[in-house]
Order: C-alpha cells, then sequence, then structure tokens
C-alpha cells in the first residue's frame, strides 16, 4: 500500500504559487510601462480606474465569478472528474 506524505502537496503548492507570481509580475509590470508611458491620454484614463477597481476586488470574488458563471459555458468540460467516491458508494459532489 503506497504511503503518502506532505512533501509533493507542498512542493506543488510552491511551484504554482511561483509561476502565478512571476506571471503576474511579469504582467503587471508590462501594463504599468505600457500605462506610464506609450498608452495615449484618453486610454490612461479610462483603463487607470478600471485596473485600480479590479485591484480592490477580492480573488475570492473572481473565483466565484469563474465557478458560477464561466464554468457553465463551457460544456466540453467533463464534470465527472469533480466527483468522489466517499466509500458508501455515494459519491460527493463538489458543486
Amino acid at each position: 500500500m503506497p504511503s503518502f506524505g506532505v512533501l509533493p502537496l507542498v512542493a506543488g503548492t510552491l511551484l504554482v504559487a511561483f509561476i502565478a507570481g512571476i506571471i503576474a509580475l511579469a504582467l503587471g509590470l508590462c501594463t504599468a510601462i505600457f500605462l506610464s508611458e506609450y498608452a495615449p491620454e484618453k486610454l490612461r484614463k479610462i483603463l487607470k480606474p478600471v485596473l485600480e477597481i479590479l485591484a480592490g476586488i477580492p480573488t475570492v470574488v473572481y473565483g466565484y465569478f469563474a465557478l458560477t458563471v464561466i464554468e457553465q459555458q463551457s460544456p466540453s468540460y467533463d464534470k465527472d472528474i469533480l466527483l468522489m467516491d466517499v466509500g458508501e458508494g455515494q459519491p460527493a459532489r463538489f458543486w
């Protein structure tokens, strides 16, 4: 019987967090440079307040939005993946 440790869970979490940080840093820096140096004044007046409002929304709200709205728009998504057998023949549904 295989034994499972916490090390793969921690390593996977750190790897995903590192990759997400690199992507967020690159996108944020490129957006900031574009808005401050290259964007026309009219575009800057529109985008800057929009980005400030989006930054004030907690990421949990974005996740809930994706779960409820975007997930229903993708019919090719296999919902059976989200079923897990809990032991007594009853599958646990995550939503």
